[in-house]
């Protein structure tokens, strides 16, 4: 952990994450992202110049052909291992986590 106060350029952010539900034998993946995901920690780098900071928290499920949105506590709950919200309720697990 960093003291109190200190700021570092060095942070991550969770990105995406991609899932896998089913068993080991067979199973479906699907991804999780975040939309517009530029960090604002660029101004905090000293990158005073850039315009095109987004902070965006809008996750997106893309699931085959299917791209559906999702909140973040959708996305946390799914990589927990609760239920996918789909007809089949299967449970899911983060099999890859990406950060930023």
């Amino acid at each position: 952990p960093r003291p109190a106060g200190v700021e570092s350029c060095c942070d991550y952010e969770l990105s995406s994450i991609v899932l896998h539900e089913g068993s080991l034998n067979s199973g479906h993946y699907v991804c999780l992202a975040r939309t517009n995901q530029q960090s604002a920690r660029g101004k905090q780098c000293g990158n005073e110049g850039n315009k095109d900071v987004y902070t965006g928290n809008k996750w997106v499920m893309l699931d085959d052909h299917i791209v559906s949105e999702v909140t973040e506590q959708q996305v946390l709950d799914m990589a927990r291992g609760k239920k996918f919200p789909s007809t089949d309720g299967s449970s899911s697990n983060a099999y890859m986590v990406f950060y930023t």
